[in-house]
């Protein structure tokens, strides 16, 4: 990753991270499946970060784990050196833990 992408990595990190904050006293909190929680605060910070990262490359993947952006092109699932590069994201690394209030969640793009 050059230090273009990481700049970018890094400002929607922040980005997705001040949508987390924002709701973290006032959050919905819903089920996606058994035992799979989402909040708005998941949606909200995964939208964030996926206009950051869409606007910059609008012809890269962009694999989020909410909203049923979660399964990559073909192309890169099987390893085509063609493919596009790809962002990969959780929006909300440890859901569980930020319903319950704890310190451990974090938002994680590769």
């Amino acid at each position: 990753m050059d230090s273009a992408h990481l700049r970018l990595a890094v400002d929607a990190a922040r980005a997705g991270a001040a949508e987390l904050m924002s709701r973290r006293d006032h959050r919905v909190v819903s089920e996606k499946g058994p035992k799979d929680l989402v909040t708005d605060a998941d949606l909200a910070s995964q939208k964030a970060i996926r206009d950051l990262l869409v606007g910059a490359y609008p012809d890269y993947a962009f694999v989020g784990e909410e909203e049923g952006e979660n399964d990559p092109p073909a192309s890169v699932r099987a390893g085509d050196p063609d493919a596009p590069p790809c962002w990969v994201v959780d929006p909300l690394d440890g859901t569980v833990n930020f319903v319950h209030r704890l310190q451990s969640f974090a938002v994680s793009i590769g």
